[in-house]
């Protein structure tokens, strides 16, 4: 999944809950949760394939696990109860639905790291990030590959739907 299919489909799970939890309602900073949708890739893919290239060879490494945002989340309740900064409590949950929405269970030695080992397994696409995307692109018709694209204009159209929402009520 890419940019906007990750930042839709959390913001339109974050909307739903909000929806039906009354708790939430005006609660949700949605800013936060297109964060903190995006953070396991803007953590690992910087160390996983531009500095720890070469020994790690992978965009889903630290941030794609649970216990990494176990130890976030803990940290974040502990900035809570100090500051009470409400919008920081977003983070963890769109960020590990973030791991959903890349089928970390897939990858259970990912997922589970450091319980199922300490190593991480290498991609199947060797080199860069500008290899990944070329690879990613030049197999756009192959139906893995197809089903980003198309989750990609679902999070765009859903992004594009709240933008029009938030204008309106800011009108």
């Amino acid at each position: 999944m890419f940019v906007f299919g990750h930042i839709g489909l959390t913001l339109l799970a974050f909307y739903l809950a909000e929806q039906w939890l009354p708790r939430l309602q005006g609660k949700v900073n949605y800013g936060f949760v297109a964060i903190g949708a995006l953070l396991p890739d803007l953590i690992d893919k910087p160390l996983g394939r531009f500095l720890l290239a070469d020994t790690l060879a992978s965009g889903r490494i630290f941030a794609h696990t649970l216990s990494f945002w176990i130890l976030v989340g803990l940290i974040i309740v502990l900035i809570w109860q100090k500051w009470r900064a409400d919008f920081l409590l977003v983070l963890p949950g769109a960020a590990v639905l973030h791991l959903l929405e890349d089928s970390m269970w897939q990858t259970p030695e990912v997922l589970f790291w450091p319980f199922l080992g300490w190593s991480f397994p290498a991609d199947e696409i060797a080199g860069g990030f500008l290899d990944y995307l070329m690879h990613v692109f030049s197999n756009c018709y192959d139906p893995a590959i197809s089903m980003v694209f198309i989750s990609e204009v679902f999070g765009i159209v859903i992004c594009m739907v709240g933008a029009v929402r938030w204008y309106s009520r800011v009108k």
